[in-house]
């Protein structure tokens, strides 16, 4: 029904048929600091917003919005961790019926519908600290464990949401830190080592958290993640897609077409790969009944596009949706963006703003036929 949108201290909700607004702005004290990636199945989401307007305020209090008629249900307050664990910065996401909030080195799960507490994730074995959460139809946990001495390193769990208890731990080798994780499940991590300069991709088992496969290529990758420099934003990656066999990463062409590489999750090794149809980077944005749905960007000569590519047989794109040529600058502009593919209409918004009071700036574009 509604295309929702976060802006500063409000939330903007527009009906997708006509653009018109779908309820009226909700206006926050403060301003917005986090939101859930994901919705629940009875289309709600929960926002975070700042206590106060100083240095020292928190990202600590929490508002559950219905999507679809902007009604305000449950708030609360996170609470903070003990020293040095603040809530300055909070991660968002919805498993199941599970909210997590994530704060730099502990977690508190809430039941997504009354804001009841659940359970905390907090400091386990020998000083280890959940310091990412990656929700969505599975939960992980990132903890930093031994900083500062000679065992440090990262582990990986899966929690059961409903109650944090620990399906499976996985200990990354020394040296090695979880930046992103590009999907949950199936689980497939990033992960980058400062000393040796390198970087890897790691594909886990479902049942017990081992790796899996590693991927094996010479080419470099842009899937496009936000700033994550308080918290680990495990899940803020835009164009990394899996689906139950394979991983879908764009190449890194700083200009014109690009690729796109499928690999094998059970191998590392690549299976395909399909270069962009237009001037322009195309980027994954999901798979779905036996296809790639990707974003192809607006370039010099036209707008943007959406295209299937079919995983089987030619990976030929196909054109869904092609955007005009009237509105390319617009859409060019988001830098730092967010796109979605629903019901044949296509949404984008910019996810950062320049905070210029005298510009009226262009928070989203949607297309359909």
């Amino acid at each position: 029904k509604a295309a929702v949108k976060a802006a500063y201290k409000q939330v903007f909700a527009f009906d997708v048929g006509n653009g018109k607004p779908a309820w009226d702005a909700l206006t926050f004290p403060q301003k917005i600091c986090a939101a859930t990636p994901q919705k629940t199945s009875d289309d709600k989401v929960v926002i975070a917003y700042m206590s106060g307007s100083t240095s020292s305020a928190k990202c600590n209090q929490l508002q559950q919005i219905d999507l679809n008629t902007g009604a305000k249900g449950w708030s609360g307050k996170v609470a903070d961790g003990g020293l040095f664990d603040s809530a300055l910065s909070v991660e968002l996401s919805i498993t199941g019926d599970t909210l997590t909030v994530g704060r730099s080195m502990s977690g508190t799960a809430y039941d997504v519908s009354s804001g009841k507490k659940l359970w905390d994730k907090e400091k386990y074995g020998a000083s280890c600290y959940p310091a990412g959460f990656a929700g969505g139809s599975k939960l992980l946990s990132v903890a930093s464990c031994g900083a500062g001495s000679d065992t440090e390193h990262d582990e990986v769990q899966e929690l059961d949401p409903a109650t944090g208890h620990v399906k499976w731990t996985t200990k990354i080798a020394k040296g090695w830190k979880v930046q992103r994780a590009y999907s949950v499940d199936p689980v497939v991590l990033y992960l980058t080592n400062d000393a040796k300069k390198t970087v890897n991709v790691s594909v886990l088992n479902d049942s017990n958290g081992s790796i899996r496969a590693q991927l094996k290529s010479d080419d470099g990758f842009a899937p496009e993640c936000g700033f994550a420099i308080l918290s680990r934003d495990l899940t803020g990656c835009f164009g990394a897609v899996a689906d139950a066999t394979t991983l879908y990463l764009p190449t890194d062409e700083k200009t014109g077409a690009n690729e796109v590489v499928a690999f094998d999750l059970a191998t590392g090794k690549e299976k395909w790969r399909v270069k962009s149809p237009a001037d322009a980077t195309m980027m994954p944005m999901r798979t779905e009944g036996g296809t790639l749905v990707a974003y192809v960007e607006a370039s010099y000569d036209g707008g943007g596009r959406v295209v299937s590519v079919p995983t089987t047989g030619s990976h030929k794109p196909s054109t869904l949706l092609q955007n005009p040529q009237g509105t390319a600058n617009i859409e060019s502009s988001f830098f730092s963006k967010a796109v979605d593919y629903v019901d044949g209409r296509f949404y984008i918004s910019t996810t950062r703003l320049t905070g210029n009071d005298e510009a009226k700036e262009k928070l989203m574009l949607a297309y359909g036929k």
